[in-house]
């Protein structure tokens, strides 16, 4: 792991709806990007991001309140004052950017506050005590994801949302079809379909994608080649024959 700052593993915990969250300016400081890097991959994955599990957008009285926690905390330059709006990530949107960023900067900064910021309110206790009768979705949500945190010690399955499953069970494919679709019907080939899924998921796949590429255009070339010999015999045969 990289040196990094020791500030990153001290920073005062800043609380909204009873969980740890981070402002996008003080994520990108940590994780050493400009903060339009943060709400550009916020913008253009949008489907991915879900308001109460990965950030809390607020407004009104909200924002008010969390300005004034941040005054008391010291915090006031990590946000604009004349914001209308601010949004704020929870742990699991850090670590959804982290991915999204994928420098060992990032990741490196985010296992620090994995284990020193975002895990000091990990009390099951203070999460059942904090339930508001009148709780929202997008709050109970947040607050069920919590305790799974606590259940699972870490190992985090989101609240009414099943893993990914990348099922390929055997089929009696001929393996001349198994060539055929990896050269010319790649949306037909388990490995580019694999592929692509783990990429619509957030993983960055761009090696992958380029060694699959690389491994195509070879067999694309043998392929080619064969043709061509295979040609060039029909040829001579045809020609040896005529002289017979």
């Amino acid at each position: 792991m990289a040196n990094l700052n020791i500030s990153v593993s001290r920073l005062p915990s800043i609380i909204h709806n009873h969980v740890p969250v981070i402002t996008t300016e003080l994520l990108a400081d940590v994780y050493e990007t400009e903060i339009r890097n943060i709400q550009v991959n916020h913008s253009r994955n949008r489907e991915r991001f879900i308001e109460g599990k990965h950030f809390f957008k607020l407004t009104g009285s909200n924002l008010k309140a969390f300005k004034d926690q941040l005054t008391q905390s010291k915090l006031v330059n990590v946000v604009n004052k004349r914001a209308s709006h601010l949004t704020v990530w929870t742990e699991r949107g850090a670590a959804r950017h982290a991915k999204m960023l994928d420098t060992d900067r990032a990741w490196d900064v985010f296992e620090i506050l994995e284990d020193n910021y975002f895990t000091k309110y990990r009390d099951t206790k203070q999460l059942v005590k904090g339930v508001p009768h009148n709780a929202s979705t997008a709050e109970l949500i947040a607050l069920v994801d919590e305790l799974q945190k606590v259940i699972h010690e870490g190992e985090f399955i989101p609240a009414g949302h099943a893993l990914p499953e990348y099922s390929f069970p055997k089929t009696r494919k001929p393996r001349s079809r198994i060539l055929e679709d990896f050269i010319n019907n790649p949306k037909e080939d388990v490995l580019h379909q694999l592929v692509a899924w783990l990429k619509k998921d957030g993983h960055n796949m761009e090696d992958a994608e380029r060694v699959l590429m690389h491994i195509r255009d070879c067999m694309m070339n043998m392929a080619k080649a064969i043709n061509t010999i295979q040609t060039h015999a029909q040829y001579i045969d045809s020609t040896v024959s005529k002289l017979l």
